[in-house]
């Protein structure tokens, strides 16, 4: 169990870069054991998303919870692909765990079954799980049929 930091589509994107450090930060400074956080690092800019990432591994928290590049709309596979591999490569740390936030109806960017089994097969001990928020049963199943050595979770309707 792990406490989404920064929500999952919450407030988070009304705060700066510094100021979710800072907020990291003092959370360990209260003494929050990093292993129970999962951080949202699914930022709009590239090198703010490595730089908040890396601070969350540099921290020791369980995980990051990331959303595809949302601020452009009609990204490809092979664009999302590299950007997710980007950010790997850059933050270059084997503590890094990514779950893959899928949540379409927000992001206005689908994460594809192929997309993410390609991630999956590049990276498999950093893209560790998916969170699915389409609202969508056939595509949970999808997943649960695809990936079952990866942990998954998807939100329940609110009620």
């Amino acid at each position: 169990m792990a406490v989404a930091v920064f929500g999952t589509n919450s407030e988070a994107g009304s705060l700066s870069i510094e100021e979710k450090i800072d907020l990291l930060d003092h959370l360990m400074g209260a003494g929050i054991d990093p292993k129970q956080l999962m951080p949202g690092t699914g930022n709009c800019a590239l090198t703010d998303r490595v730089r908040l990432t890396s601070h969350a591994v540099s921290l020791g928290c369980r995980g990051v919870l990331m959303l595809p590049p949302f601020y452009y709309k009609d990204v490809s596979d092979e664009g999302l692909y590299r950007s997710y591999g980007e950010i790997i490569e850059r933050v270059g740390s084997s503590n890094l765990k990514i779950y893959l936030y899928h949540i379409p109806p927000i992001a206005q960017i689908p994460l594809s079954i192929s997309l993410i089994d390609r991630l999956v097969k590049q990276y498999p001990n950093t893209v560790v799980g998916i969170k699915d928020s389409s609202g969508d049963w056939n595509n949970t199943r999808a997943l649960l049929g695809g990936f079952p050595g990866i942990l998954w979770f998807r939100e329940l309707p609110a009620g």
